[in-house]
């Protein structure tokens, strides 16, 4: 019984998409372009039920198709669309390295997987396009597609990855976004987005990558985004967010990647960012970032990276910082850090690269000091402090 209803109810959904297309058929858009192809010159559909789930899959894709100006597509794709074959096979695979560009997988006919990254698509997003609710992997990265990202969009329930990298989308994230309730991995960096990021971002918790650098994204980071307790790697950089970094951050277990440089961010370094035992890279450079920094940073074992330079920090360079048995960047320049440098950065037998030129540190760096020592193993390959006037150094290998 439940199958005759949800077979029923399909029938009423299909039947009710071609409905309107004939009532508002217009050969001059792209829906109507892709209606009448599929009616009138499409072989191998010829004969087959309004009803068939085929006809949905062909339509929308041929919507894509002509609404992002498929004729212009990589011709190694555009050569296969829209042709005679099951709209499965629409799809080239390079010789060289395999990558399957165009419908990249089906499942017992049903699309589920379109790649379409680097093909010279151009125009707008269709919501038709959301009729392919089986979807698991959609990407058109690296295009030139503009206009906004529909709301129809929730419709991709079953989603687990959605990229959109490096195109000309503009207006904001829709706050739909929250009913991709299966999406691992989200990247719209590299566009002209110019909203908040939604609230709605932190229903997404079997998110693990979430991708929005590279844009105008304005206001505040959300505290929702604590909610992301599946999240790895986090990229709001290059944006203009304001206001502070919020101390819910610290409740992200799985936080590994954490690049919020050059944005407008206030206030001081949240201290609960030592909660996160998985941290590997902290970039937090570029913004306007006051106080001193945490002593907790000492608890983070796992951290290569930690990348504070030009912002407005105070205060000493805590000894805890010795503690990160792993880190190899420690880039402080550019602050109004004081006092004189902790003897246990001499300790940090992975460090590679040191700078905390341009502050108001003080002291002197002797060749018995242990950061000299690893200096002169070639470990630290870049040591750079204030030594021309405010610090006397015998092993920098830069001096400003």
């Amino acid at each position: 019984q439940q199958r005759a209803y949800d077979e029923t109810e399909q029938s009423t959904h299909n039947k009710d998409i071609f409905d309107h297309c004939r009532s508002a058929l217009d050969e001059e858009t792209a829906v109507g372009k892709a209606f009448s192809w599929l009616v009138f010159r499409d072989e191998f559909q010829m004969g087959v039920a309004a009803e068939d789930d085929h006809l949905v899959q062909r339509f929308a894709l041929a919507v894509l198709y002509l609404e992002t100006q498929g004729d212009d597509w990589d011709l190694r794709v555009s050569d296969i669309w829209l042709s005679n074959r099951h709209e499965c096979e629409w799809v080239y695979q390079d010789p060289f390295n395999g990558i399957r560009s165009g419908v990249s997988g089906c499942t017992d006919g049903v699309v589920d997987v379109i790649h379409l990254d680097d093909c010279n698509l151009s125009g707008t997003i269709p919501t038709q396009l959301f009729l392919l609710q089986d979807l698991l992997y959609l990407s058109l990265k690296k295009n030139t597609i503009s206009g906004t990202i529909p709301a129809e969009i929730q419709s991709l329930f079953k989603l687990e990855t959605l990229s959109f990298h490096f195109n000309e989308l503009t207006g904001e994230i829709p706050s739909t976004i929250n009913n991709l309730v299966n999406i691992q991995y989200l990247d719209l960096s590299r566009n002209l987005l110019s909203s908040t990021i939604p609230s709605e971002v932190g229903l997404l918790d079997t998110l693990q990558y979430l991708w929005l650098e590279y844009n105008f994204l304005t206001g505040s980071l959300p505290s929702s985004i604590a909610k992301l307790k599946s999240l790895i790697s986090l990229h709001l950089e290059y944006n203009h967010l304001s206001s502070s970094i919020p101390s819910e951050i610290g409740l992200m277990p799985n936080l590994a990647y954490l690049h919020v440089f050059y944005n407008d961010f206030v206030g001081s370094i949240p201290s609960e960012l030592g909660m996160l035992s998985n941290l590997i890279e902290v970039g937090l450079f570029g913004n306007s970032l006051s106080g001193e920094l945490p002593l907790e940073l000492g608890m983070l074992q796992s951290l290569k990276f930690l990348l504070l330079q030009r912002n407005i920090i105070s205060g000493t360079i805590p000894s805890e910082i010795g503690k990160c048995i792993d880190l190899g960047y420690l880039l402080l320049h550019y602050n109004i850090l004081s006092g004189t440098l902790p003897s246990e950065i001499g300790g940090l037998s992975e460090l590679t690269h040191f700078s905390a030129f341009e502050n108001d540190l003080v002291g002197s760096v002797s060749y018995d000091d242990e950061i000299c020592a690893l200096r002169f193993s070639g470990a630290l390959s870049h040591f750079s402090l204030d030594c021309i006037s405010e610090i006397f150094c015998e092993c920098c290998s830069d001096c400003v």
